[in-house]
C-alpha cells in the first residue's frame, strides 16, 4: 500500500476510534461503566486470540521472557484509559475526550522523543514543538468550554474540569503506549503484542471490577444492543493498524492521520447526539478548538 493510501486508511481507523468512548458508554448505561471497560476489553480479547490461532502466530509466545518488563504494562496502560474514557464520556462528550486524549498525548510524548525514554530515538524539543502543545492544551479547554453548565448537576463546572484533567492524565499515559507496542512487538511479533495487550488489560480491569463488587453487571451484557459491543473490536483494529501502517508513514505521521479523523468524528458524534449521549452543538469555539488541535498535532509530530 503506497504512502497517500495509507494515510487515508490511518485516517479512516480514527474516524472510527473516535466511537469507542461513546459505544462503551452506552453500554456503560446497561451493565454499569467499569463492567463496560471489562465487556470491552475481553471482546477485543477473544478476537485476537482467534485471529492468532487462525493465521498460527501462536507459537511466538514462547519468545515473552525475552521481553522487557516494562514492555508488559502497554496493556494496563489501554485498559486505564478505556476505563477512564467510559466514565467521562457522559459529562464531557466524545469531542472533549478526544481532545483531552490526544492533549495528553502528544504533550507526554515531546518528553518522550527529547529524552529517549523507553527505547525511542532521542529528537529535542524545539521551540515549534513547544508552542504546537500550547496549541494542545488551548484547543482542548476550547472544546470543551460551554458558557453555562444549566445541564449539569451542582458542582458540574467543578466535575468537568475533574473529569477533562484525569481524560489529559489517561491520555499522557497512551504517550508511552506506543512506543512500548513497538518495543514488544520486535520480541513476540505484532500479532502476539496485541493479544498479550489485551490479555494484560482484561486482567487488570477484572480485578477492579471485583474488587468494586460490580461483576453482577457484567451479566447483564444479553440486554444491550449488539453494537454497543463493538469497542473492544474497535480498539484491536486502531492498535493492529498503528503496528503495521507506522513503517510505512512513520509515528508523526501515523498520529496526524489518527488524530485528524478522530478530532472530525468525535465533533458529529457529540452533534447528532450519537450512541444515546447528549448533544453538544458545533459552535465557533469548538471549531476553533479543532483548528487548534490539528495545528499543534502537526507541530508536536514535526
Amino acid at each position: 500500500m503506497n504512502h497517500g493510501l495509507t494515510v487515508l486508511w490511518v485516517a479512516l481507523v480514527g474516524i472510527q476510534l473516535a466511537a469507542q468512548a461513546p459505544i462503551n458508554g452506552g453500554l456503560g448505561r446497561t451493565v454499569g461503566k467499569l463492567p463496560a471497560a471489562l465487556i470491552s476489553f475481553l471482546t477485543g480479547l477473544v478476537v485476537i486470540t482467534l485471529i492468532c490461532l487462525v493465521s498460527g502466530q501462536l507459537g511466538q509466545f514462547g519468545s515473552i521472557a525475552d521481553a522487557p518488563t516494562v514492555a508488559w504494562f502497554p496493556g494496563l496502560i489501554g485498559a486505564t484509559w478505556v476505563a477512564v474514557a467510559t466514565v467521562t464520556i457522559s459529562r464531557i462528550g466524545a469531542g472533549a475526550v478526544a481532545a483531552a486524549t490526544i492533549a495528553g498525548q502528544l504533550t507526554c510524548s515531546l518528553f518522550v522523543d527529547n529524552f529517549g525514554w523507553v527505547g525511542v530515538d532521542t529528537i529535542p524539543v524545539t521551540g515549534l514543538r513547544v508552542f504546537g502543545a500550547v496549541l494542545l492544551l488551548i484547543g482542548t479547554v476550547m472544546v470543551v468550554f460551554r458558557r453555562r453548565y444549566t445541564d449539569d448537576v451542582e458542582g458540574g463546572g467543578r466535575a468537568v474540569a475533574l473529569a477533562m484533567v484525569t481524560m489529559i492524565a489517561a491520555g499522557a499515559m497512551v504517550g508511552f503506549q506506543h512506543p512500548l507496542n513497538a518495543e514488544l512487538a520486535e520480541s513476540i511479533g505484532g500479532l502476539d503484542s496485541t493479544l498479550l495487550n489485551f490479555f494484560t488489560g482484561s486482567v487488570l480491569l477484572l480485578v477492579i471490577v471485583l474488587v468494586s463488587g460490580q461483576i453482577g453487571g457484567v451479566r447483564r451484557v444479553g440486554e444491550v444492543r449488539w453494537y454497543y459491543l463493538l469497542g473492544g473490536l474497535i480498539g484491536l483494529v486502531t492498535v493492529i493498524t498503528a503496528l503495521t501502517a507506522v513503517d510505512t508513514i512513520g509515528a508523526a505521521g501515523l498520529t496526524a492521520a489518527l488524530v485528524t479523523g478522530q478530532l472530525l468524528s468525535s465533533v458529529a458524534l457529540d452533534r447528532f447526539g450519537a450512541f444515546g449521549m447528549q448533544r453538544r452543538p458545533v459552535t465557533a469555539a469548538r471549531l476553533t478548538g479543532v483548528v487548534m488541535l490539528v495545528a499543534g498535532t502537526l507541530l508536536t509530530v514535526s
